[in-house]
């Protein structure tokens, strides 16, 4: 019986292709993307990569990664995964991994909430991660209230 499959994903403020083919995250968001104000607020872009990890006689079928923002169940990206029959590691391994990596630009905020992102298989959905969108209201607050000049 195969092992369960797993989700995960990173959300950053970029990613940039380097030299030989390598991917640099800029800016990981740890679990919590903190505005500097109240929404609404336009994001220029948010970065994210997706994995979908299955044991390697387990691969799934289809897979379809969706990014939503809460509240409202705003879609903010959807696409298909490409699965290539066959695809297995020789080196004796014993996971598979697929991955996606992607930005979506702009990102409107409208209300404090989360964006998380989700695949899809024809076994059902794995919820990959989340990022909570808060402001940083105690500072907003105060400077509201002259308790500290405002950053200018």
């Amino acid at each position: 019986m195969p092992a369960q499959r797993i989700a995960h994903a990173v959300f950053c403020d970029d990613i940039r292709m380097e030299l030989g083919g390598k991917y640099s995250l800029m800016g990981i968001y740890p679990r919590v993307l903190v505005l500097p104000v109240r929404p609404p607020v336009v994001l220029p872009k948010l970065g994210v990569v997706v994995w979908l990890v299955c044991d390697i006689d387990d691969p799934p079928a289809s897979a379809t990664v969706v990014v939503i923002a809460q509240p409202g169940n705003v879609q903010l990206f959807r696409e298909t995964i490409t699965i290539v029959a066959g695809d297995r590691p020789q080196d004796g391994s014993m996971k598979m991994s697929y991955s996606i990596r992607f930005s979506i630009s702009p990102v409107k905020i409208a209300s404090l909430g989360v964006i998380y992102a989700v695949v899809e298989t024809e076994l059902g959905a794995l919820r990959a991660s989340r990022l909570e969108v808060t402001a940083d209201t105690a500072a907003l607050d105060a400077v509201r209230t002259g308790d500290v000049p405002p950053i200018t």
